[in-house]
């Protein structure tokens, strides 16, 4: 067995191999710069946008306003409410403009009133959306208090705040890699490591030669899997860190204490409830570090899926460009599916690659919560692996040994 896992080892060293690993890198720094270029423009551009929506929703209640005083100068107790209204579009445009002032004019002696300005604004939005029941955008108090409550925490455990969401600290960008779509860099290195563990000897003529030398089909089998998938997590681990290394030699590493939003249901049962019907206690935020521990069985299951879904196809489809052709088409319906379908669909109940939205599923996003959805992984890898050796124990091989 040790002689059939080296010689695996070195069948997965290959020229193909290398320069996935290398387009992997690529793509991970070319993450880092794509956010890069979002928080410089964060302040001007997304913030502006959100600035023209409050805008325009002031100048029409204040178009209502003044039609109804006009019409209806009697009705007092509906001029206020309208009013009232129209103030607080207005107050909530002037928070967005000082944001945007202090976010071109950041420096890291101002975190604390940056903080400060961001909870008085959440605050007064707060108000409105529980007192007044006025709709903000796509605003819910849930969200509100999630971060009135992380940016009290930042506050008072003297915590920088980042700069913008997508601030390239090397603690951020492990967290946005967990984010769709970016989590697919992962996945397809994955799959294309992955792509001929069993397609390869077909491709160059060997396969019946190599199912007809003494190691058993289940050896070969399970030495395939032992070896391509220890070596690609070995591999997808360095790349990560590597990564993780470079974005902390450029932009520092952050704080590890950074608050995480974290929905603590997720591993006491195997559904969740809606985020607006869970109780205050359901929704909390951990510090990275220990954020990362939840993150780790969902990973390390979901990335043995990806390697026994592609070992799978290429057992079955029998040539590496048949593999990559399927690929392409699940990739593509994966993504058109987020699109059809919202995050609390019951699509996402038997969809099996729902848990790559990793953060998403320890928010509470679907309706499956974190235990479900390593329940689930772990059934389809079992599954798969047993069909696998299923049709290679059946297959005719003139001479391979089935025992």
């Amino acid at each position: 067995m040790k002689n059939l896992l080296t010689f695996e080892m070195k069948k997965f060293c290959s020229v193909k191999n290398a320069v996935v690993v290398l387009l992997a890198l690529a793509a991970l720094m070319a993450m880092v710069q794509y956010n890069g270029l979002r928080n410089k423009s964060y302040w001007g551009s997304e913030l502006s946008q959100e600035d023209v929506l409050v805008l325009n929703e002031y100048y029409r209640l204040k178009t209502e306003y003044t039609a109804a005083q006009n019409s209806s100068p009697g009705e007092v107790e509906a001029l206020r409410a309208l009013k009232e209204h129209q103030e607080f579009y207005y107050t909530q445009h002037l928070f967005i403009y000082q944001q945007q002032l202090m976010g071109k004019n950041y420096t890291p002696d101002r975190a604390q009133d940056k903080i400060e300005l961001a909870l008085e604004r959440d605050r007064h939005l707060l108000w409105g959306l529980e007192e007044k029941g006025y709709a903000y955008l796509q605003e819910t108090p849930v969200e509100v208090g999630q971060r009135l409550a992380a940016n009290q925490c930042l506050l008072d455990q003297g915590i920088a705040p980042l700069t913008s969401p997508y601030e390239m600290t090397a603690v951020n960008f492990l967290y946005q890699l967990l984010t769709y779509p970016w989590v697919l860099i992962l996945l397809i290195t994955l799959a294309l490591l992955n792509v001929d563990i069993f397609s390869q000897e077909v491709d160059g003529g060997a396969y019946k030669t190599l199912y007809s030398q003494p190691p058993t089909r289940r050896q070969v089998y399970r030495a395939k899997y032992l070896s391509y998938g220890a070596a690609s997590l070995a591999v997808l681990t360095v790349l990560i860190l590597l990564a993780f290394a470079l974005v902390a030699l450029v932009n520092g590493v952050g704080d590890p204490r950074y608050p995480i939003f974290y929905y603590s249901q997720s591993y006491r049962g195997m559904a969740t409830v809606l985020p607006a019907e869970a109780p205050p206690a359901a929704f909390t935020f951990l510090p990275w570090s220990a954020y990362l521990l939840r993150v780790l069985p969902l990973y390390l299951l979901f990335a043995l899926l990806i390697i026994v879904a592609t070992g799978t196809a290429s057992l079955l489809l029998q040539s590496t460009a048949n593999v990559l052709n399927f690929a392409i088409v699940l990739l593509f319906l994966d993504v058109l599916m987020r699109t059809i379908f919202p995050v609390r669909s019951s699509f996402y109940l038997v969809w099996p690659f729902t848990a790559s939205e990793i953060n998403g599923v320890l928010l509470g996003a679907f309706r499956l919560s974190a235990l479900a959805c390593l329940a689930q992984q772990g059934s389809a890898v079992l599954a798969l692996y047993l069909v696998g050796g299923a049709v290679l124990q059946k297959r005719n091989l003139a001479g391979g040994i089935q025992a």
